[in-house]
């Protein structure tokens, strides 16, 4: 009996210092993030010349704006239950938050639609997937997304790739940011 409470005891350790190296080794977004173009996919463009994205920096959102003439600077929040993600859209400020936990996030999104999304950690990644819709003369346009977020190993610059599917195709994108100090 006492050999079955030590085992069971050790593999609780095990479990519970696995899940803390697991928490430690997640990165934090935070801070204030500005737009590298020259390392960047050029606007409008996907890797291998096609037709590109409008813009990331947040799933589904209008990030695209730091390459059409808004700001090209993101401010990001991270606690351990969500992330919040600022940045400078056609009418000013929009800011995006989305949950940590797996459950869904909703969000404004491109040319007035909505971003519906779910976030969780693969490793030292954050993959965020969804659907986006926006309205366009012809109608609504409805396009899925998955973005997955990660910084270099100098924990000063972030990279996003953002692969979108809509019925034009599916385009994926790389951005990446520095850190401002």
């Amino acid at each position: 009996m006492q050999r079955v409470l030590v085992s069971f005891l050790a593999a609780s350790v095990v479990v519970v210092a696995g899940m803390a190296a697991q928490a430690q080794a997640r990165p934090d977004f935070s801070g204030t993030w500005v737009l590298d173009r020259d390392r960047s996919d050029p606007p409008g463009m996907g890797p291998g010349g096609g037709p590109g994205v409008p813009g990331t920096g947040g799933p589904g959102g209008p990030a695209g704006a730091g390459f059409r003439g808004g700001a090209s600077t993101l401010t990001i929040t991270q606690t351990g239950a969500e992330l919040k993600l600022q940045r400078e859209g056609r009418d000013g400020p929009v800011t995006s938050t989305y949950a940590l936990d797996g459950s869904e996030s909703r969000n404004p999104g491109f040319r007035g639609g909505e971003s519906r999304s779910k976030s969780h950690w693969d490793g030292d990644a954050l993959v965020t997937e969804g659907k986006q819709t926006m309205e366009t003369p012809d109608g609504s346009v409805t396009m899925d997304f998955k973005e997955v977020r990660r910084l270099a190993d100098d924990r000063k610059t972030m990279l996003v790739e953002t692969t979108r599917t809509s019925p034009r195709g599916t385009t994926t994108r790389k951005t990446v940011y520095t850190k401002k100090t």
